[in-house]
């Protein structure tokens, strides 16, 4: 265990763009570990880039990072925050690696927020509840005119070859990252790389209003992942497109807002499933495949056979990008997803992420039968309104009655009395009626509108069976 605690700090001085120095660092190395978790650390100015330098911190062709994890099994980065490097994580997966997981930091100002790659094969890493970002409000201080630096929030390219089994990435808020942005989420193997059935649900992707956002998608299974899981993610701002699949995936539960296309789809893919997703307000088409172009819903639908139970109608998203009463297009929209067991995405994204992660007003428990909201947030577990009181009902209330041995009992052994919702009722008089809450001795016919229940009395029994009649 590593604690940084409430104060601890690993930072560099006077190195990036206008300083004394421009070397390559890393501010935390890991490599080959086992078995430990690191965390409330504050790893500061490892490279300070501005805006426009086309240099950046690098020796040998090696770039600066916040943390470095060279090979790992049961890893642990959490409540960390990382800013100014050139990837604030760096995950160099080694064969046999699994276990590792990226947790509740906070990123930014970095080229990459997570970067990583993969030499043979691997398991299970798990990017879950950041905050990623580069600058917010504009334009990230790694851009440059030249476009040496492409920007991601998430960044996994294994190489030819090798493979990351059990990626999941979820529940992370990836925003602000403009100017030369590939994607927000971006998964791009080499050669015969994969990414197999990667699940990327519950995520958060945002660009501040008149900023430019990624320049491909904000969430891009590239050409190299099969079986992608595109799950119940909410996108917002500008785009070039908000999410699209290069081979064989699904994108369902969708929340897409402002982006100019909002599906697209490499030419000639096929195995692709796309539903009950709600894309609103494109300043460009719906959706494409290749060069092919579907200007709405219905041209989509009609063309491709994709979104046969979507909408692209007004989410209606409040400005935590929540949904809200008002918005009936996707609050019980979606398609209720519990039979692929992925305990995760039974819960939606909290309303906090990175180092501050909270569950807020989020965190709702999606229901296991009847329809699921669109979106990365879930307005209640029921999928059902309440409904009104019911009115102009009387109540059956139940009661124990023993009918006593005596000369003078003379009541039928089986017949009907008369009970109200009060206790009182009429009928033939029992020696010793009872109830748990009070009732006469003596059963009156005071009250109108008495309920009939037909009961069966046996002498010195109790009443075995009451129903109406």
């Amino acid at each position: 265990m590593i604690d940084g605690g409430t104060n601890g700090t690993i930072q560099n001085t006077a190195n990036g763009s206008g300083l004394a120095y421009m070397a390559q660092s890393n501010g935390f190395v890991l490599s080959r570990v086992s078995n430990v978790t690191v965390k409330n650390l504050a790893i500061a100015n490892i490279c300070q880039h501005t805006l426009g330098d086309t240099n950046t911190c690098q020796t040998g062709g090696n770039n600066s990072g916040g943390i470095a994890i060279s090979g790992a099994t049961n890893l642990t980065i959490t409540k960390t925050t990382v800013h100014d490097a050139y990837t604030c994580i760096w995950y160099g997966g080694a064969n046999g690696d699994s276990g590792v997981t990226l947790s509740y930091n906070t990123l930014s100002r970095c080229n990459w927020g997570i970067g990583g790659d993969q030499s043979g094969t691997s398991s299970a890493l798990t990017v879950v509840g950041n905050d990623i970002s580069c600058v917010v409000g504009a334009l990230c201080n790694w851009d440059d005119t030249k476009d040496n630096f492409h920007h991601n929030g998430i960044m996994l390219f294994p190489q030819n070859g090798d493979t990351m089994n059990g990626v999941v990435i979820s529940n992370n808020f990836v925003h602000d990252i403009n100017g030369n942005t590939t994607a927000g989420i971006f998964l791009d193997p080499s050669g015969t790389g994969n990414i197999p059935n990667v699940q990327i649900y519950n995520n958060v992707l945002f660009t501040t209003p008149g900023q430019s956002g990624p320049k491909n998608n904000f969430i891009e299974p590239g050409a190299g992942v099969t079986g992608a899981l595109v799950y119940n993610n909410t996108m917002s701002g500008a785009a070039a497109t908000s999410m699209g699949v290069w081979n064989n995936g699904t994108m369902e539960n969708n929340i897409v807002l402002s982006t100019v296309y909002g599906i697209g789809l490499s030419s000639g893919v096929s195995g692709v499933t796309s539903n009950y997703n709600d894309v609103y307000l494109l300043s460009g088409n719906f959706g494409n495949i290749g060069s092919s172009i579907y200007a709405n819903w219905s041209a989509w639908l009609s063309g491709t056979g994709f979104d046969a139970n979507s909408t692209s109608a007004n989410p209606n998203l409040n400005a935590s990008l929540m949904l809200t009463s008002g918005s009936p297009a996707a609050v019980h929209a979606g398609n209720n997803l519990t039979s692929l067991g992925i305990t995760g995405l039974d819960i939606s994204a909290p309303q906090f992420f990175g180092v501050n992660y909270a569950c807020g007003i989020g965190c709702v428990s999606r229901p296991s039968t009847g329809a699921w909201d669109m979106g990365a947030y879930q307005t209640s577990s029921s999928t059902t309104s309440r409904p009104s009181a019911p009115t102009n009902l009387t109540a059956t209330v139940p009661v124990i009655i023993r009918v006593q041995q005596s000369p003078l009992f003379s009541c039928p052994v089986r017949g009907v009395v008369y009970i109200s919702s009060t206790g009182e009722g009429r009928g033939c008089q029992v020696s010793g009626a009872r109830r748990s809450s009070a009732i006469p001795t003596y059963l009156l016919g005071r009250i109108p509108n008495l309920l009939p229940l037909l009961f069966n009395l046996t002498n010195n029994k109790d009443l075995e069976s009451i129903s109406p009649s």
